[in-house]
């Protein structure tokens, strides 16, 4: 009878626990427990499950250096195979996203900036699971400093993002807004090999600056490649390589300065050219 009587207690405990898995996955409530074990997360009206998809007329996510306010938020993600290991998220929509730029607390005086002692470190990009998104509209962001100075108000959009070993794979990104008008930029970068691929930033200035321009990069720590190239109100051909820039970084600049009728019409004087390089050692 003794017997009997423990494996009912433990059945019953059995189905206490299931009930609760359940209940945190599949009920709002759950979803709100969860969100409130997230260091420095606070958030209004939020709905949905633990499992997806989620909404959330509010949130706020702050730590010393970054405050991030997201309103109107539809998202969800594939919670099978977060078991995997792989963070899966079909899209993120956001209405309005504002970010911003804090002064830490007791911040020490910047110190003088010395290129002889300059390095540059980049860790890897290392998450618990691997980061896979399939797409990102922000109908407005807005980027503030500190001292509530506007550094970008417009739109984002991007395709696609994906971070997997490592690798950090992004196809377009596009900025839309009236100041400085269109930036769309794609990166292929690899983290984990000291940061190898490819980057490429196109910029469209023509309303607010009369100009275009185009920059891409690539290499690794080792020997990066910059080429840079601008039409309109200034029409400059740059190209950069740079070296060495975890360890004794040295740069070698080609750059080619023209005036915007040059841009069309060769001048007798030729363009403005200037041949620099430089070490950290």
């Amino acid at each position: 009878m003794r017997l009997s009587k423990r494996r009912w207690i433990g059945l019953g405990l059995l189905v206490g626990l299931i009930a609760l898995l359940l209940w945190a996955l599949f009920s709002g409530s759950g979803l709100r427990l969860a969100l409130r074990q997230v260091p420095g997360l606070s958030f209004d009206q939020v709905q949905g499950r633990l499992v997806g998809p989620i909404e959330g007329e509010s949130l706020q996510w702050r730590n010393e250096s970054l405050l991030i306010e997201i309103e109107g938020l539809r998202t969800g993600y594939r919670f099978w195979q977060l078991i995997g290991g792989r963070l899966v998220i079909p899209e993120v929509n956001a209405a309005r996203v504002t970010i911003t730029l804090l002064t830490p607390p007791d911040q020490a005086p910047a110190e003088p900036f010395e290129l002889s002692s300059w390095q540059l470190n980049l860790p890897p990009l290392e998450l618990p699971v691997d980061l896979q998104l399939g797409g990102l509209q922000v109908d407005q962001l807005r980027i503030i400093d500190a001292q509530e100075t506007v550094l970008f108000d417009g739109s984002a959009q991007a395709d696609a993002l994906s971070l997997i070993n490592g690798r950090l794979s992004l196809p377009r990104l596009i900025l839309i807004a009236e100041q400085p008008g269109r930036l769309e930029l794609s990166a292929e970068l690899d983290s984990r090999q000291r940061w190898a691929g490819q980057l490429r930033l196109q910029a469209d200035l023509e309303q607010a600056h009369g100009l275009t321009a185009e920059l891409s990069l690539a290499g690794d720590l080792d020997e990066y490649t910059i080429a840079a190239r601008s039409t309109g109100a200034l029409a400059a051909e740059l190209d950069l390589r740079l070296r060495a820039l975890d360890s004794a970084p040295a740069w070698d600049l080609d750059l080619q300065l023209m005036r915007p009728q040059q841009a069309d019409a060769e001048s007798r004087e030729g363009p403005l050219q200037l041949d620099l390089s430089g070490s950290g050692e």
